[in-house]
């Protein structure tokens, strides 16, 4: 058997743990699929330096639209201090 302080902390990860996410997964655009298959054809013809560069532009261009959220909410909570002397040592 559970104790009662044992029993509200697994109830509180379970809370925790199966409730989806407030932010829901964004679909990728159709823009970066279709440039990314021009990457891909580009390679394929012939001009490989070229597409590849692109292929790397648009990773790197989807790796920003998909995470930047993310981490702009992290640095939000993050500055989220009630007051600027709390963060410094006393003297």
């Amino acid at each position: 058997m559970l104790s009662v302080d044992e029993q509200k902390a697994f109830a509180e990860f379970e809370r925790q743990h199966t409730n989806p996410s407030p932010r829901f997964p964004r679909r990728t655009p159709p823009a970066f699929v279709v440039l990314w298959w021009i990457a891909l054809l580009t390679v394929l013809v012939g001009a490989v330096l070229p597409g590849l560069g692109m292929a790397v532009a648009v990773g790197l261009g989807w790796l920003l639209w998909r995470y930047l959220p993310a981490l702009g909410d992290m640095l939000e909570e993050a500055s989220e201090v009630a007051d600027d002397r709390d963060n410094r040592d006393s003297p």
